[in-house]
């Protein structure tokens, strides 16, 4: 699944809207069951990053200030990291980089990664993939980690 997530910048609005763009682009080729495995894929691998950690990291809004990262604000960081590509996410997952890398304002478009196999099985096969099983991605869901 990295193979369809690939690897790139997501440090500006644009940058993010283009590795969507790849991504959606990517997921148009599976076949239907294809997409429920994306979808639990994802949501294992945000599970994976979800920790207090990260989640007290700052985000920074666009005018340069800082705030507490709320529990979406979390989620679509952490999506931010997952599009970004395997050696990022495991740079994360392994405590070798920073998570601030994914808390700017900018980034939080990634949450689009999120919808992208279910509007594509939607499109194609006129339903919306079912993947139902494996972790929540919910923010606070990794109980190991907080």
């Amino acid at each position: 699944m990295w193979a369809i997530v690939g690897r790139g910048d997501v440090s500006s609005e644009q940058a993010v809207e283009l590795r969507l763009e790849e991504v959606r682009t990517a997921l148009e080729t599976l076949p239907e069951s294809r997409l429920a495995t994306f979808q639990r894929w994802l949501a294992a691998r945000l599970f994976d990053i979800d920790r207090r950690a990260y989640a007290e990291v700052p985000a920074r809004l666009s005018d340069g200030s800082v705030m507490d990262q709320s529990a979406d604000f979390f989620l679509y960081a952490r999506c931010a990291c997952v599009l970004s590509g395997e050696e990022r996410w495991t740079e994360m997952l392994e405590g070798n980089a920073s998570f601030s890398a994914f808390t700017s304002t900018a980034s939080q478009g990634a949450e689009s990664l999120l919808y992208l196999a279910l509007d594509v099985s939607e499109e194609r096969f006129g339903r919306t993939v079912g993947a139902t099983d494996g972790p929540s991605y919910e923010s606070g869901s990794n109980s190991g980690w907080w």
